[in-house]
């Protein structure tokens, strides 16, 4: 009798625990409503136990109980079962390249050509073009203040980093003061090392593109570094947690998605997942005579990896809270106690 009396205690023991720790692990408002269900079965119970009349008040709470509980863990579960969402930093990206490339045509119309990647001038440190194009992007101030006399990294130059503007900051990844955003530079591309105008693009602005988002490798955003063609073809044809920008975070699974790029005509679009190494080499090049209609339709551009340990947690939730319906089901109507009364007659 004592031995199953201690397996009796131990095996509560044990529920009580799993059944406080599994829904912490999935979340508070999982943890309160365990609470709630728990209260009610236990309600159920005695309500039961003191009811003469005990199928029809199992039918009545236990059933009902029951719906309860699947339609509230249903309602809780659709969100994490709907298909992948585009998160909102995605569009915010979207418009930041916009933004950027219109203070690069601006730039062009104002100078009959687009600022170098490295701009290099007589006596003066390289600086990058995103320094070059700040009076386009409506930040004059912060451009006064940069001291093209010593380089990027100087005393005075290194305090601007802190000061990055928001149009180069990438919402779905906040690395600080780096930037995802690189034109496309190196052989075969517009940024090489001669004159970056309008005309060298024989492909056509609509059909080149001249910035990408780089997340695998963000730099300081006053620093000039870009990215050559072969390693944004790598770039394209990558899709990792640690490469991709945009990230949608669910409850079952976490959607990584790829970036955008911009076209020099300044259109802008996300990343496409079915270019062969080929066909995206030319899409950077400027002179590979490659048009936007013959690229291939656009594939699935993100990668789902599930959470088995909510996977796992969401059916051990759903078992434990079964598990207080046998306090309904297993109810016993309560008897009165039976009254002794002595006799003491002689």
């Amino acid at each position: 009798m004592s031995s199953q009396t201690n397996q009796f205690r131990l095996w509560h023991l044990f529920y009580a625990t799993a059944a406080i720790a599994v829904p912490l692990s999935l979340g508070f408002g999982f943890f309160i409503a365990a609470g709630i269900w728990f209260a009610a079965c236990y309600l159920a119970s005695r309500y039961r136990a003191n009811d003469p009349k005990n199928f029809r008040v199992n039918f009545a709470i236990s059933a009902p109980l029951l719906l309860l509980f699947s339609c509230c863990a249903g309602g809780m579960l659709l969100p994490a079962m709907s298909q992948p969402r585009i998160h909102t930093s995605r569009t915010y990206c979207l418009n930041n390249m916009r933004q950027i490339m219109l203070g690069m045509l601006n730039y062009e119309e104002t100078f009959g050509q687009f600022p170098d990647a490295v701009s290099t001038a007589k006596d003066q440190p390289p600086y990058s073009w995103r320094v070059a194009i700040l009076p386009y992007l409506d930040e004059e101030a912060l451009f006064k203040k940069y001291d093209f006399d010593e380089p990027w990294d100087g005393p005075n130059n290194i305090k601007l980093l802190d000061e990055m503007p928001y149009v180069y900051r990438c919402p779905g990844h906040d690395h600080g003061n780096k930037t995802h955003y690189k034109l496309i530079v190196g052989p075969d591309s517009l940024f090489d090392g001669e004159s970056p105008t309008f005309s060298r693009i024989e492909d056509g602005s609509s059909n080149t593109i001249a910035l990408i988002e780089d997340a695998a490798d963000p730099v300081p955003w006053t620093k000039p570094s870009d990215i050559t063609i072969d390693q944004a073809v790598q770039s394209f044809a990558r899709l990792d947690p640690d490469s991709a920008p945009h990230a949608d975070d669910q409850f079952f699974k976490t959607v990584y998605i790829k970036g955008n790029y911009t076209r020099f005509d300044g259109s802008t679009e996300p990343i496409r997942n079915e270019y062969s190494s080929k066909e995206i080499r030319k899409l950077f090049g400027i002179n590979d005579g490659i048009a936007t209609e013959d690229l291939p339709d656009a594939g699935s551009n993100y990668l789902v990896v599930y959470k088995p340990e909510k996977i796992f947690a969401s059916v051990a939730f759903v078992v434990l809270m079964l598990y207080p319906l046998t306090w309904v089901y297993r109810a016993q109507q309560r008897r009165p106690a039976l009254k002794i009364e002595s006799d003491n007659s002689p």
